[in-house]
């Protein structure tokens, strides 16, 4: 169990998470939680035990707490209080102040576009677990919604707060772009929940659940939008502060992790090649080779872990076909993706979900058969 204690000078979780350098998300990004499942009649203080946390740790606006651990809280406490809705919810009460310094920073870029670019840049001092990507196409813009660690996604349950985020990321864009902005598109890897019709409601536009990506589409043109009460001398003082933040920041991703990371924002393109990846670094391909070869590790192997960390995400977390992810993942055939989680798992992908969703249904019985 977790005492109140938070991040450590290394940037590793003391008490029982010593072992691996996990990704921390500001326990601000789930405020309201409290008062909210109490309104449920639910009492949050359990479920904090449960998952490893305490009350009094979360009521510290600026600690660090494991992502993972607010992803399983988040839906245990869906589960536990009857409120399949809990992130939605609790996310249409988002407030500015939740993403702290980044706000500012985004509130005082010349334009739509810059901010968003800005906020995605720096989100790591809100949530090292999340990444937001914006990928201009044609006439539309995406805000892709990424978990940093897709192994992390394909082993903790993490809807609630996929929905939450997103609504946060909604937020965001409505204050920036103005009262006339809606989405275009509003898409979850999920499998679709029972009410959808309220996550149509709540986003204004009908809301596709199975899908490959995790994303807010709209119009590019907002990019544009001026933002009027911008100060570039605030926003230069900002960024100065989160610069000298990033130098003091003890943890600092080692190279493969943030070439997995660079492999899974590419994954879906024709980009994601030893090439186009160290073209992002604005490194040779022969010098990205012999950096690779210098960790012990090829590309290939990253690809291939990558690959495998997200179709676990797509089977747990999805009802989309096999055929669709193996496509999803650019797997040259369904065989060849099966091939290939059978060298992880020993099984195939089919059967690892099925005992997957059978586990869960079994555990959620045993824990409401209790006396």
């Amino acid at each position: 169990m977790v005492a109140e204690t938070g991040r450590t000078t290394s940037g590793r979780w003391s008490q029982g998470f010593m072992a691996n350098d996990i990704y921390l998300v500001r326990s601000d990004t789930v405020a309201g939680l409290d008062d909210l499942l109490r309104q449920l009649g639910t009492d949050p203080r359990p479920l904090y035990r449960r998952v490893g946390l305490t009350p009094l740790l979360m009521a510290n606006s600026d600690y660090m707490v494991p992502y993972d651990r607010v992803c399983e809280l988040m839906d245990t406490a869906a589960k536990e209080s009857g409120q399949e809705e809990l992130g939605l919810i609790l996310g249409g009460q988002w407030k500015r102040s939740q993403i702290g310094l980044l706000w500012p920073l985004m509130a005082h870029c010349s334009d739509v576009g810059e901010a968003l670019k800005v906020g995605s840049e720096h989100l790591h001092f809100h949530s090292q677990g999340l990444s937001w990507q914006l990928v201009v196409e044609g006439s539309y813009a995406q805000i892709i919604r990424e978990v940093r660690e897709a192994r992390v996604a394909g082993q903790v349950s993490s809807f609630q707060y996929a929905v939450h985020s997103t609504c946060a990321m909604f937020g965001v864009l409505k204050v920036l772009c103005g009262a006339d902005w809606l989405p275009s598109e509003v898409s979850f890897i999920h499998t679709a929940p029972a009410n959808a019709k309220a996550y149509n409601k709540f986003f204004g536009v009908k809301v596709e659940f199975n899908q490959a990506l995790n994303q807010i589409v709209f119009p590019a043109a907002f990019l544009e939008r001026k933002i009027t009460d911008h100060n570039r001398g605030i926003y230069d003082q900002l960024t100065r502060q989160l610069q000298q933040l990033e130098s003091q920041d003890e943890r600092k991703q080692d190279f493969c992790s943030k070439m997995k990371l660079l492999i899974q924002k590419a994954i879906h393109t024709e980009d994601c090649s030893q090439t186009g990846i160290a073209g992002l670094l604005s490194m040779h391909p022969k010098a990205l080779q012999r950096k690779l070869k210098n960790e012990g590790v090829t590309f290939r192997e990253l690809k291939a872990e990558v690959r495998l960390d997200m179709a676990e995400r797509y089977l747990k977390d999805s009802e989309i076909p096999l055929t669709t992810i193996s496509e999803i993942l650019k797997f040259s055939e369904l065989s060849s993706f099966s091939h290939a989680f059978k060298s992880r798992h020993k099984v195939s992908p089919a059967v690892w979900r099925r005992r997957l969703r059978q586990g869960a249904t079994d555990a959620h019985s045993a824990t409401h058969s209790l006396p």
